[in-house]
C-alpha cells in the first residue's frame, strides 16, 4: 500500500456549546476557528481551522436548532450525544484520510477490522459551495480511542485548504486499553502514531500557535 495513502485527516474536539469552544481555543491560540455550518444527520454544528497541508482540526457542539426527525442515530450517537458532558475542548475522536476508501476497507477487512460500507455525506459551507465525502466506520471490533475514515470527493475545497491557518499540527498521541488494535490498524495503514496503554480512551494534540506551544485536551 502507498505509503502516503493514509494520513490523519483531522481531529474532533467536543465541547458542549460551539461559541464557547471557540472562544476558549482562540485564548489558548490567538486563532479564531471559522465556523464551518452543520451536519443535519448528526446534530452538530463546528467550526474549522487548518492546522496542517492535510490537517484541520474541528471544534464541534450541539447543533440547538437540530430536526429531531432527521437524526441518524449511528451517528447521533457516536458524534452529538457525548457532547452535552464536556466542559472544556476535548479531542474524542479523529479521522483517517484516504486516497481510496474502498482500498482501506479491504485492507483492514484483511487484518479482521470492519468497517462500514462507505457512505457520501455532505454539509453546505458558508458561502454556499457544498462539501461532500465518503466515509466508514468501524463496525468490530471497538477500537477507542475510536478513528473514522474518511475520503473528501473533492480535496481543494476541504478544510485544510480554506480553513483559518496559523497552527501547525507538531505531534498527537493514542491512549487506551486496546493498544493491540490500535497498533494493528496503524502498522496496516503506515500511521506512525505514539500508542500507550490507559484504562480510558484519550487523543492528545501538541500544536505550534502564534503564542506559543499549546495541548489538547486543556487542563
Amino acid at each position: 500500500m502507498d505509503l502516503h495513502s493514509h494520513y490523519p485527516d483531522h481531529f474532533v474536539v467536543g465541547i458542549h456549546d460551539l461559541q464557547t469552544g471557540i472562544e476558549l481555543f482562540e485564548a489558548l491560540t490567538g486563532i479564531r476557528a471559522a465556523v464551518g455550518g452543520v451536519h443535519p444527520h448528526v446534530g452538530t454544528c463546528n467550526a474549522l481551522l487548518s492546522i496542517g497541508d492535510r490537517t484541520y482540526l474541528e471544534i464541534i457542539a450541539p447543533d440547538p436548532d437540530a430536526d429531531a426527525a432527521r437524526l441518524i442515530p449511528q451517528l447521533k450517537a457516536l458524534f452529538s450525544d457525548p457532547l452535552a458532558g464536556m466542559q472544556t475542548l476535548t479531542p474524542y475522536l479523529w479521522a483517517v484520510g484516504s486516497r481510496n476508501l474502498d482500498a482501506t476497507v479491504a485492507s483492514l477487512a484483511a487484518r479482521d477490522i470492519h468497517l462500514s460500507n462507505p457512505e457520501t455525506g455532505a454539509r453546505r459551507k458558508p458561502d454556499g459551495q457544498s462539501l461532500e465525502w465518503r466515509a466508514s466506520f468501524i463496525n468490530e471490533p471497538v477500537i477507542e480511542p475510536t478513528p473514522f475514515f474518511i475520503e473528501w470527493l473533492d480535496a481543494s475545497i476541504a478544510p485544510p485548504n480554506d480553513a483559518p491557518k496559523g497552527c501547525q499540527l507538531e505531534s498527537f498521541s493514542l491512549a487506551g486499553p486496546k493498544t493491540d488494535l490500535l497498533q494493528t490498524l496503524t502498522e496496516t495503514l503506515d500511521l506512525d502514531i505514539p500508542i500507550r496503554f490507559a484504562p480510558n480512551p484519550s487523543i492528545k494534540i501538541t500544536l505550534n500557535t502564534p503564542k506559543g506551544k499549546a495541548q489538547l485536551p486543556l487542563k
